[in-house]
C-alpha cells in the first residue's frame, strides 16, 4: 500500500514538472495552457 502511494507521488510530481516546463516554454509564445491540460 505504502509503496503504491510513493509511486503515485513520483508519477504526479514528474508529470507536474513536465507541465511546468511546457508552461515556461509556451509562455513566451503566449500558447494557451488550457489546451495542454
Amino acid at each position: 500500500m505504502y509503496f503504491s502511494i510513493v509511486l503515485l507521488r513520483i508519477f504526479i510530481w514528474s508529470k507536474f514538472k513536465i507541465l511546468l516546463k511546457i508552461f515556461i516554454k509556451s509562455e513566451s509564445k503566449n500558447f494557451p495552457i488550457e489546451f495542454l491540460i
